[in-house]
């Protein structure tokens, strides 16, 4: 499977070098932007980052990964007994996240699983004690992700103990986000964090523009339906689906395009 990995990945730069080997080193105008980018799709899909979910048990890892993915985010704690693999699409580039077990038994396995990741998160509880143990999985990373991008995910920032994320970044030497993981508000902050990771703008990046201009539409709709101005309402949400579509969110733009039908149903049951 590996080999035939491999030669499907040495054929698909073939292709884009025989095709476009001429235009590297050029400005590139729009309609060759459109041309060029179902080969970047196509590539990217083959070379899929390695996002790793790490920590111990019940800081949040999977609720971390359900939000990444925008699935449903558990209420009580479930252990993970295993590292569970799974793809995801954030605006147009595709990622492969890990969510590794946390158990004490399955410890010794977690350098084969970080090893070969392209970006580390490792999932904190903020707690004193928690911060403390983490320090030996900073250990791991630093030997078998040395040139991975790193960084900690405080979680459970809403509760009475947990650490500021100053004091976390300053015990830890890594940099240090907050996040309350359980609210699925959160997931927007989730995405702009990988992107901080990677040092991509959701506002300028072209692979991440699409959930920047979602999200100014959604605040859009929001003034629409306070002025009652439902045609526009309906408009902007046949807008939204299609970018949800366009990013891989099917089930998100199947219920805007919901929405919008059902604002068209009643602006023409009202004859406006």
């Amino acid at each position: 499977m590996v080999k035939k990995d491999k030669i499907h990945r040495i054929k698909l730069r073939k292709n884009f070098l025989n095709l476009f080997s001429d235009f590297i080193n050029e400005d590139l105008d729009d309609s060759l932007i459109e041309i060029i980018n179902p080969y970047l799709d196509a590539i990217h899909r083959n070379l899929k980052p390695k996002i790793s979910v790490i920590g111990f048990s019940g800081v949040g890892k999977t609720t971390i990964t359900n939000l990444i993915k925008a699935h449903e985010i558990p209420i009580s704690h479930l252990p993970t007994i295993n590292g569970e693999v799974g793809t995801i699409k954030i605006g147009k580039l595709y990622f492969s996240v890990w969510d590794f077990a946390g158990q004490d038994n399955f410890n010794f396995l977690w350098n084969n699983f970080i090893r070969g990741s392209d970006i580390v998160l490792l999932i904190s509880d903020s707690t004193l004690k928690n911060i403390e143990n983490n320090k030996l999985i900073l250990e791991l990373i630093k030997e078998e992700a040395p040139y991975a991008r790193s960084a900690i995910i405080a979680n459970k920032q809403d509760l009475p103990n947990a650490l500021k994320v100053e004091t976390i970044e300053r015990m830890m030497g890594l940099k240090t986000y907050s996040i309350i993981a359980n609210d699925p508000k959160n997931r927007d902050k989730m995405i702009r964090i990988i992107s901080d990771i990677l040092e991509l703008s959701i506002e300028t990046s072209p692979l991440l523009k699409p959930l920047f201009e979602r999200d100014q539409l959604i605040i859009d709709i929001q003034v629409a339906l306070e002025h009652e101005d439902f045609k526009q309402a309906a408009i902007l949400f046949e807008k939204i689906a299609n970018i949800c579509i366009e990013i891989g969110d099917d089930f998100l733009g199947n219920e805007f395009f919901k929405k919008s039908e059902k604002l068209n149903n009643f602006l023409n049951c009202a004859g406006i």
